[in-house]
């Protein structure tokens, strides 16, 4: 590892990555400002599409024996790059968390903030985006739920909450909690961006100032 700390104007990686302690093959992580390569495929920022992540334990006998980490990024011609490797048994358990952070780090500086710069701009045009199989407007956010038949359901701001907890991405309406969106973070692309973006929405009252800039919602 040539550095250990990522900032705005600096984030390119270099690393040597092993997919468990086990395993004795590396395979060599570049990051730099325009691109992202791993093993033998590599993508530029610029052609990113999608990008999800996240944790997974790993249970043998009800017993938590490893956890594996992921990262997957995809352009827009469906090639897609997989980084993955796992602590085993507490194993440097400090230093893979710490690995995997500085990853997402970087690539947050390098694209996934940028993806949620574009979003709400989005927005703040009053256009509707998809996102992690939701619609959001500037007044709220949209989905489909149901057990056998999926209907569309749309929560404004003030209606709605999110939650993020054991790897989901949980969208619930704030009078009717049964009616939710869940969204694994780990399988659901751009789940993370999503996340990112309701925060950062609702911080500060941006998403009430964003709807007031618009035309009034009609259900």
């Amino acid at each position: 590892m040539e550095n250990n700390v990522v900032t705005a104007d600096n984030y390119a990686l270099e690393l040597d990555l092993r997919r468990s302690s086990l395993n004795r093959l590396k395979r060599h992580l570049s990051i730099t400002k325009s691109s992202i390569e791993y093993g033998r495929k590599k993508i530029l920022f610029q052609e990113v599409d999608a990008l999800r992540y996240g944790i997974m334990q790993v249970y043998v006998n009800g017993i938590k024996t490893s956890r594996v980490f992921e990262i997957r990024i995809k352009d827009k011609i469906g090639q897609n790059i997989r980084i993955t490797f796992s602590s085993e048994l507490g194993i440097n358990k400090r230093k893979i968390e710490d690995t995997y952070n500085l990853i997402l780090d970087a690539l947050w500086y390098a694209v996934t903030g940028k993806m949620v710069d574009k979003y709400y701009d989005q927005l703040q045009k009053g256009k509707t985006i998809q996102i992690a199989n939701c619609e959001i407007t500037p007044h709220g956010i949209g989905f489909k739920f149901g057990l056998f038949i999926k209907k569309p359901y749309f929560l404004t701001w003030d209606k709605a909450l999110m939650v993020a907890d054991r790897g989901y991405l949980v969208i619930r309406s704030k009078d009717k909690k049964r009616i939710c969106k869940r969204l694994p973070l780990m399988r659901t692309w751009n789940a993370v961006v999503l996340h990112s973006l309701l925060s950062w929405l609702w911080k500060e009252g941006r998403a009430y100032n964003l709807s007031k800039q618009h035309k009034p919602y009609q259900a």
